[in-house]
C-alpha cells in the first residue's frame, strides 16, 4: 500500500500516515508514470503478462503459467450501503486502480500490432497447453 487511509489502525508502535489528499494522488500517479516499467491488470492477465515480457525484454527464463483452477473464485455480493462506505473509504485505491487502468490501456494500444497479437497468441496457446498437460484442466 502506498497510502493509508483514515479508517485504518496503525501498526503496533507504528505513528499512523495521515489520510491520503488530492496532492499524494497526484504524486503517487506521476510516480507510476515516471517509474513503472509497466502496469498490469489482472483482468488483462493475458495481456498484461505479454506486456511484462516485452518491458523486460525476455529476460525471465521461464514462462508465465498457472492452473487454472488456482484463479477460480466467486465473487461476493456486495450489498449497496457496504459498496459506498468501501468506495468512501477505499477511494484512493480506487483512483490510483483507475490510473493504473488507464496505463495499461495507452501502453496496450501503444503496443498492439501483428507481432503483439502473435505474442499474445503464442502464450494463449501456450497456457492452454499447461493447463491441459499440467494442471489436468
Amino acid at each position: 500500500r502506498i497510502l493509508e487511509h483514515d479508517a485504518l489502525p496503525a501498526a503496533p508502535g507504528k505513528s499512523r500516515v495521515r489520510p491520503a489528499d488530492g496532492e499524494q494522488l497526484e504524486e503517487v500517479k506521476r510516480i507510476m508514470e515516471m517509474k513503472f516499467v509497466t502496469v498490469g491488470i489482472m483482468e488483462h492477465f493475458q495481456h498484461s503478462m505479454v506486456l511484462l515480457g516485452r518491458a523486460l525484454q525476455n529476460l525471465l527464463p521461464v514462462p508465465f503459467t498457472f492452473c487454472r483452477e488456482q484463479r477460480k473464485h466467486s465473487t461476493p455480493s456486495v450489498d449497496a450501503e457496504t459498496r459506498r462506505w468501501l468506495e468512501e473509504k477505499l477511494w484512493v485505491d480506487m483512483e490510483i486502480y483507475k490510473h493504473g487502468l488507464k496505463l495499461f490501456k495507452r501502453q496496450k494500444e501503444c503496443c498492439f500490432d501483428g507481432s503483439f497479437r502473435r505474442e499474445l497468441d503464442a502464450f494463449r496457446l501456450q497456457q492452454e497447453s499447461y493447463n491441459r498437460t499440467v494442471c489436468s484442466v
